[in-house]
């Protein structure tokens, strides 16, 4: 009877709140997610990498396509990496955020930015925001905060090293139903913080 008793006051007693996620984690997609059990590291991608280009096809493996001669003649390589989850749309299904970095015989690498959303069959493009290079313009880090996709972007100052930009642009993104528009009036720069 005593254990009843105990069953019925934790029933009625309201369940504390998980904790918030630190600043700057990456919030995970819950199990449920249709998205999260997409091998994202071994599929084909169909996605327009250049202006101008067209959808081309790029079957990856353990995050990596890689295309011609590293020691001659033309070499391309695409590397795909999860950013993180979160519902960006406002539908109650979360989008699953890709950062693809694409290298060239021809190009020095450069990344950009591309949103799936959940669609019969598997995942599908929602949109895509355009990153840069390392050195500047790349994207550091996205994550969804309050339905709005949060960006570090790379900034070089002055006397940076090609390498080594001391600054992010921290930049917020909103889907308008149709593609991805920055707010641009929220832009601000802040040191990278160290160790990163």
């Amino acid at each position: 009877m005593r254990g009843v008793a105990v069953l019925l006051l934790l029933a009625a007693c309201p369940r504390a709140a998980a904790p918030p996620a630190p600043a700057g984690a990456v919030v995970e997609a819950p199990a449920a997610s249709p998205l999260v059990a997409v091998d994202w590291a071994n599929r084909t991608y169909e996605l327009t990498l250049l202006e101008g280009e067209g959808e081309l096809p790029y079957p990856v493996v353990d995050g990596v396509y890689e295309d011609g001669d590293p020691d001659g003649g033309f070499h391309e390589r695409v590397e795909v990496e999860v950013l993180g989850y979160g519902d960006l749309t406002s539908d109650g299904v979360e989008e699953a955020i890709l950062r693809v970095t694409y290298a060239s015989s021809d190009l020095d690498a450069f990344d950009t930015l591309f949103v799936f959303g959940a669609a019969p069959g598997g995942a599908r493009v929602l949109g895509r925001i355009a990153g840069g290079k390392a050195g500047h313009g790349g994207i550091a880090a996205a994550r969804v905060v309050d339905g709005a996709l949060r960006l570090e972007r790379r900034h070089a100052e002055d006397g940076d090293g090609a390498c080594c930009p001391t600054h992010h642009r921290h930049e917020r993104w909103r889907w308008d139903g149709r593609f991805f528009v920055e707010d641009e009036a929220a832009r601000r720069l802040a040191p990278v913080p160290a160790g990163r």
